[in-house]
């Protein structure tokens, strides 16, 4: 196993680093750490505006982002984690972060890279979220229990694959069409014109695809259904207007396409495990 002081002390010098590259004024900020059997702790602040260009870690890692954004950049592949976000970062990926105007706090879970792990990408709510939570919560809270609820909660985010998305046994790619249905289906939920509830159907008729097609692939490539689907997306945005704004949780919760607040309640409890008031509470604490 690593000494993790060696690998604490790298990971800083790859953020000092990025800060000389980029001319930062405001290098990340360092709130919390802790170490609990070789596995980090941390959560952190980065400043609006923030980037650091393209480097690895020696270390495998598990963030949750509490707060804000960041675009991060793996090759080709771009993808954008707001609050609730949870990104799996295996050591040596090559990866560059920019974060937004508002910049971002982000909770993270670091540990030897010789443990197993699965690929890089991102994902939203589920188990990993209310894992993360739950231990961002022991970490700020450090009480004579915190070791156990750490080490009760860590084996939760080794091994297995945090995101809803499933991936298929082969090296075949999903079909084209499949990104324009995402992207209708958070165009539908986030920007709607009208109350019409998103169906297969019509995804299916704008896509060019038979509904039961869309049905079997989507559930394929996205590990759930569309239904599902429209619902982690709701409540996504919810969680980024609860940590963003000061928007009363029931104009969020109608915002967002919940039929009213205790709908809202109901469906973030699940994913998160809190509240939304509770979340965000939590966040801005």
């Amino acid at each position: 196993m690593s000494d993790p002081n060696e690998d604490l002390k790298a990971r800083e010098s790859s953020r000092v680093a990025a800060a000389r590259s980029t001319g930062a004024d405001h290098p990340p900020r360092l709130l919390r750490r802790a170490c609990v059997d070789g596995v980090r702790l941390e959560e952190v602040e980065y400043a609006p505006g923030y980037s650091m260009p393209e480097h690895t870690h020696r270390t495998h890692s598990v963030s949750l982002v509490l707060a804000g954004s960041v675009d991060e950049t793996v090759g080709a592949a771009t993808s954008t984690g707001r609050a609730g976000s949870v990104v799996r970062k295996p050591a040596g990926t090559r990866h560059e972060d920019s974060f937004g105007a508002s910049g971002a706090r982000m909770f993270a879970v670091v540990f030897d890279a010789q443990r197993g792990f699965g690929a890089w990408g991102w994902s939203w709510f589920g188990t990993p979220m209310r894992t993360l939570l739950g231990l961002c919560d022991a970490l700020r809270d450090r009480g004579e229990s915190f070791g156990t609820v750490a080490r009760r909660g860590l084996p939760d985010l080794f091994g297995a694959r945090p995101g809803e998305a499933a991936q298929p046994r082969d090296d075949r790619e999903p079909p084209s069409w499949l990104d324009g249905v995402l992207a209708d289906i958070e165009t539908s939920v986030l920007e709607p014109s009208d109350l019409v509830p998103v169906r297969v159907r019509d995804l299916a008729e704008r896509a060019g695809v038979h509904p039961v097609h869309l049905a079997r692939v989507f559930r394929r490539w996205r590990g759930g259904s569309v239904r599902e689907y429209v619902r982690s997306v709701r409540v996504r945005e919810a969680a980024r207007r609860l940590a963003d704004e000061a928007t009363p949780i029931a104009e969020i919760a109608y915002g967002c396409g919940f039929a009213d607040q205790a709908h809202l309640t109901r469906s973030f409890r699940a994913a998160s495990g809190m509240s939304p008031k509770q979340y965000r509470d939590f966040v801005r604490a």
